[in-house]
């Protein structure tokens, strides 16, 4: 049985900029979409949306691969982040680093994070020794000022995305951030055959669903001047991510979309407009 629609003005705001909603669907969840800003978006009840317990049972086994996969692209991301700074890089913050795979993949560069999960983050602690803070990032003193301020596949699962980058953009010169692309050919997929999910909004984890219009959007709401914010393939060579699957079925997939341009990943490099 279908349950009575709301009418406009008792949809919820939307969370990246306060604008006016419109329903779009009911998946696990209803979803939404910001009238101004495009954000695909689901009511979170919590500040901090946890990831599936698949995810991180994945993340344990494949540490060790994704720590070597790191150290492979980090020269280059560094070479990236020195250039959109305008010097080498010295210290980095990751916010929401799970078990941490980029910590020691720095050469002569102070690594630190943010890890919500207790447990994860002293897993992480002891695999690497880094210095990772544990707790919820919008909550958390962090007193220092970082060149780079990383986080990836951490935004879709902030209630306040707004507020989140305004902290980031407190903390750092230039930041890097991905999401999962609600504009890729996967999300297309899920949308249209999805009963669950709605694209890359995937309830109760993934709560907000940027295109890189939306994403952009927040950025620059955020105080951000934003030099890149492009979709690309989880493989990505400098803006993938370590633990990407390496099945053939996945390089396939990662090759279709990248000719598509409409990669699974959105990836974003910005700096702070007043920088």
């Amino acid at each position: 049985m279908h349950r009575p629609r709301f009418s406009r003005m008792a949809n919820p705001a939307c969370p990246a900029c306060s604008g006016l909603s419109t329903f779009v669907v009911t998946r696990a969840i209803d979803v939404f979409a910001c009238n101004d800003c495009k954000l695909i978006f689901a009511e979170a009840d919590s500040n901090v949306i946890d990831c599936h317990e698949a995810f991180w049972v994945d993340a344990f086994e494949s540490i060790q691969r994704q720590e070597r996969k790191a150290r492979e692209m980090a020269p280059a991301r560094g070479d990236l982040y020195a250039r959109a700074l305008g010097r080498p890089v010295r210290s980095i913050l990751e916010i929401g680093c799970g078990l941490a795979p980029w910590a020691n993949a720095w050469a002569g560069i102070v690594y630190a994070a943010v890890e919500y999960l207790p447990e994860v983050a002293e897993a992480a602690r002891k695999r690497s020794g880094a210095d990772i803070r544990t707790g919820d990032f919008l909550k958390l003193d962090i007193p220092e000022r970082f060149d780079v301020v990383f986080c990836s596949q951490v935004l879709e699962h902030a209630k306040d995305p707004l507020a989140f980058l305004v902290k980031a953009k407190s903390l750092g010169h230039v930041l890097h951030v991905d999401v999962p692309n609600q504009a890729s050919l996967t999300s297309s997929l899920r949308r249209a055959f999805g009963s669950r999910s709605y694209g890359m909004l995937q309830p109760p984890h993934h709560l907000r669903a940027y295109t890189s219009a939306s994403l952009k959007y927040v950025l620059e709401r955020a105080g951000f001047s934003v030099s890149l914010c492009a979709a690309f393939p989880n493989d990505h060579p400098v803006f993938g991510q370590p633990g990407h699957r390496t099945e053939w079925r996945h390089k396939v997939a990662y090759a279709v979309a990248a000719a598509a341009k409409r990669g699974s990943l959105l990836a974003a490099l910005a700096r702070s407009a007043e920088q």
